[in-house]
């Protein structure tokens, strides 16, 4: 396939990809779908989350291996902790004050945590 990286073409094969078709068809090996959001105390543990609120403290945890991005976001139900691993990026994005969403995290159990998350959308 000329323009294509002989690498590629033959991870393309490894998989069965070997046509346009193939390759549109082709499906994720994960999938995580977009759940409803619900209020903070109602999350429950070792699930997947969705959670709307305002974010009232940040802080940057430098410690190595992995250093990550800490924020508290709370709704009128109650707070969840969220942490970003490797997303230092996110202290000029995320501040306090701001509102937005936490998906797609792991919600662990006491105190309310949720590790990871994908995004942190602004909005109502």
């Amino acid at each position: 396939m000329p323009g294509i990286p002989r690498p590629v073409v033959e991870g393309l094969i490894a998989l069965e990809l070997t046509n346009v078709g193939r390759l549109v068809a082709h499906l994720p090996s994960r999938h995580e779908q977009l759940e409803a959001e619900a209020s903070i105390d109602s999350l429950v543990p070792d699930t997947i989350v969705s959670a709307r609120g305002t974010v009232t403290a940040t802080r940057v945890v430098m410690r190595r291996p992995r250093p990550r991005f800490e924020a508290v976001l709370m709704d009128a139900t109650g707070r969840l902790d969220v942490v970003w691993f490797n997303g230092t990026y996110l202290r000029e994005q995320v501040q306090p004050g701001t509102r937005g969403r936490s998906r797609s995290g792991r919600h662990a159990p006491t105190p309310r945590r949720a590790a990871a998350p994908r995004a942190c959308g602004r909005g109502p």
